[in-house]
């Protein structure tokens, strides 16, 4: 029994307290701290009124009136600008016709700066089997607005389309529509060419036919390359203008110009 409670004495004697680290407590302190500190004082900062949007500066210089680019943007004054949605804002920005590309951005502390840059049309797609099927398409092939009744006209036509053919990226329309687009590019950059062209009628078979202005004569090309065709789309005017001098009717008169390549 005496054994046993010396053995217990001894043990209650060499039992102490564990030794605290109090360098790595007072290090640790400072984070604590911040971590206990930083929500709170982002919750104050991100409802502060000093941070609240006054102000939505709209850089854009096109055919959208400003009234529709600010409802689509659906940005409120007094709006936080830190839960402003700046992606959402773009998409409804982009969903707009003639809208090319958009960008929102905060400006700190209460601005928010607005890009949009507007499709400058290239032509006017004739689409046959839709009511008032006529469409602006820009240099890249985009159709991207329809024509209203009101809206501008002067410019090259691309017809001979269905529906049906532009959907799709890889079918007959997206491919007629860019190969038209190139041909009005090239007649266009050529200062002693056709001059104005009124109209480029597309057909699955016979491929693409120009119709300037003047002659006011079909000429039909083809799917070929257009290489050298600046060449011959001179040639035929000459030869046009050689006959209208000896004073032969041209009505109805079909020229083929010689393919290219």
């Amino acid at each position: 029994m005496s054994r046993a409670l010396r053995r217990r004495n001894r043990l209650r004697r060499e039992w102490t307290w564990p030794r605290i680290p109090w360098r790595a407590v007072l290090g640790l302190a400072p984070f604590v701290a911040v971590a206990i500190a930083v929500p709170r004082a982002w919750q104050v900062v991100r409802t502060h009124p000093y941070f609240a949007v006054r102000e939505v500066m709209v850089h854009h210089r096109g055919r959208l009136p400003a009234e529709q680019l600010q409802s689509a943007l659906h940005i409120a004054p007094g709006t936080p600008i830190w839960e402003l949605d700046t992606e959402g804002a773009e998409a409804r920005v982009r969903a707009l016709p003639w809208v090319r590309s958009v960008s929102v951005r905060r400006e700190l502390p209460d601005r928010v700066a607005v890009r949009v840059r507007e499709y400058r049309p290239a032509a006017i797609v004739a689409i046959d089997d839709v009511e008032a099927g006529l469409y602006y398409v820009a240099a890249n092939g985009r159709i991207f607005a329809a024509v209203g009744n009101t809206d501008g006209r002067d410019l090259p036509y691309i017809s001979g389309l269905r529906q049906a053919d532009l959907d799709g990226r890889a079918g007959f329309g997206p491919r007629a529509v860019h190969r038209a687009l190139g041909l009005l590019r090239l007649v266009g950059r050529d200062p002693h060419g056709m001059g104005s062209v009124s109209e480029v009628h597309a057909d699955r078979d016979r491929g693409l036919t120009l119709l300037p202005v003047r002659p006011a004569m079909p000429i039909v090309l083809g799917w070929s390359g257009f290489s050298g065709i600046s060449r011959s789309l001179r040639k035929t005017r000459r030869t046009f203008s050689r006959t209208r001098s000896s004073r032969c009717s041209t009505n109805g008169t079909r020229f083929a110009v010689p393919r290219a390549g």
